[in-house]
């Protein structure tokens, strides 16, 4: 529901989710003994103070739990399984307030508050993990003239990661501060310049950093135009590594900010309702936390699911990304069609955290391509959409005692599926209706995630989406105007 005031809105909505219908009369690979629920409500309040400044307010609260039957990495077999059950609850919320001052100032505020908490349930050991997180941030922006504008800010994030299990608790909390400066600068029609630098400071480190950045843009006639980038990113390793047990795994000059470097050129053309893009990029990555163990024995038994057993760490880790990506869109060719596909290619190794080698990372596919479809019939007044995805193989541990040479070297199958969707447009009385239906992974690729190990250490397990191919139907009432875009 929404209320609009002559300079105030209101806004607010509630939710609730409950999947056991669905779940029981669908397949899935996945055996739920807590079926997927949750719910939610939002608020939402904006406000003008005057011609020229805007207060706006929200807060945000969901709720979730679903429990599942998963593999026991200590038995190994897929029929023998453990219950894993989570209960999830998140709240946020968010102030801000902008205000121009005679067109020569842009000022802003802003403050969130964001508390999230999972209770875990494993067979009959209990978990709790807890991340609070306080940030504000202040801007301010001055126009110079109509070719020079600069931006100054400051940032202030307060969180604390909290962690129980069975007997064992453990966190953190960490303070960041952080001040930038940026401009926009356009000495030529056909040429523009954003320099910045920022700086940043971890409590917890007790270490500083400062980023340099650069970009600009060239236009290379009426419809086309060359961006180039670079600059030096910074941020405190992973909240695993920053428990207070780990950090004493340091020395003290060695626990460090993780670095990267980055370098990207971009060429893009708009016209006649068609837009090319092709971007290139080379990242390189340096002060990564990396886990030092005993080189002969790099995993715990065959079969256990705990990581190994870490000596020291240190923040010697690095690595690289390569890559380009080509984005194509046509809604002129063909008429009532839009299309676009996207690809993109990236080459990169690292070696950090408890990686044996410098090695292509188990979340990264080489080669990704998307290709999407609108067609509308206006006779008929139906859409028929249909998409397209595939990534290849991601790396994957063959055996829990692999050995440098052979780390990550397995592949998963390559990914596909093919969707299709239809909408139907017309109204029912005078509400505007789409009357949809669709059905995603239309070949019934069996899709592969990854693998767990069986009792021999062996990557024999698949972990499967819950459900190979769905089918889905539907009704949408609109009571104001809808865009055909929209769909």
């Amino acid at each position: 529901g929404a209320k609009l005031l002559k300079n105030t809105s209101l806004e607010g909505s509630a939710y609730y989710n409950n999947l056991s219908p669905f779940y029981g009369i669908a397949k899935t690979n996945m055996d739920f003994y807590d079926v997927p629920k949750g719910g939610g409500g939002s608020a939402r309040y904006v406000h003008k103070p005057n011609k020229d400044g805007i207060i706006k307010a929200l807060v945000n609260y969901t709720t979730f739990s679903s429990g599942t039957r998963v593999p026991n990495p200590s038995l190994g077999k897929e029929t023998d399984t453990l219950d894993f059950g989570v209960k999830n609850q998140y709240g946020y919320g968010n102030i801000s307030y902008r205000q121009m001052l005679k067109d020569k100032w842009n000022l802003y505020v802003a403050g969130s508050y964001t508390a999230n908490q999972d209770d875990l349930k494993l067979n009959t050991q209990d978990g709790l993990n807890k991340d609070n997180r306080l940030q504000g941030r202040a801007e301010a922006k001055r126009y110079v003239n109509s070719r020079l504008s600069i931006l100054a800010g400051t940032e202030l994030q307060n969180f604390t990661y909290d962690q129980t299990f069975d007997t064992l608790h453990v966190e953190f909390t960490e303070t960041q501060l952080a001040g930038y400066v940026e401009a926009d600068w356009t000495p030529l029609h056909w040429l523009a310049f954003k320099p910045g630098v920022r700086y940043e400071h971890s409590q917890l480190l007790q270490k500083s950093a400062v980023s340099p950045r650069l970009a600009m843009a060239i236009k290379a006639g009426k419809y086309a135009q060359f961006s180039l980038a670079s600059g030096v990113f910074y941020q405190t390793p992973d909240p695993q590594y920053l428990y207070p047990y780990q950090l004493s795994l340091f020395t003290p000059t060695t626990a460090d900010f993780q670095r990267s470097i980055h370098y990207i050129a971009n060429y893009q053309v708009m016209k006649n309702d068609r837009i090319l893009r092709v971007e290139g990029y080379y990242k390189d990555y340096d002060q990564l936390v990396r886990e030092l163990v005993d080189p002969n024995k790099p995993f715990n038994p065959a079969g256990s699911a705990q990581r190994p057993i870490v000596d020291s760490m240190n923040s010697t880790g690095h690595g690289y990304a390569t890559g380009a990506e080509l984005f194509w869109r046509d809604k002129k060719s063909i008429k009532n069609a839009d299309y676009w596909i996207s690809y993109s290619y990236i080459d990169t190794r690292r070696i950090y955290k408890n990686y044996l080698a410098e090695v292509q990372p188990d979340f990264i596919a080489t080669h990704n391509l998307n290709i999407v479809t609108k067609y509308f019939i206006p006779k008929w007044q139906t859409q028929i959409n249909t998409t397209y995805s595939y990534a290849s193989g991601r790396p994957y541990n063959k055996t829990l005692t692999t050995i440098p040479g052979d780390f990550l070297s397995g592949r998963t199958p390559d990914y596909h599926n093919l969707s299709i969707a239809i909408n139907y447009l017309t109204s029912i009385k005078k509400w505007f209706t789409v009357i949809y239906g669709g059905v995603d992974n239309l070949t019934n690729s069996k899709n592969v995630f990854g693998y767990r190990y069986d009792a021999a250490g062996n990557a024999t397990i698949p972990v499967r989406p819950a459900l190979y191919r769905s089918v889905f139907v539907g009704v949408n009432f609109s009571l104001t105007e809808f865009d055909r875009d929209e769909l």
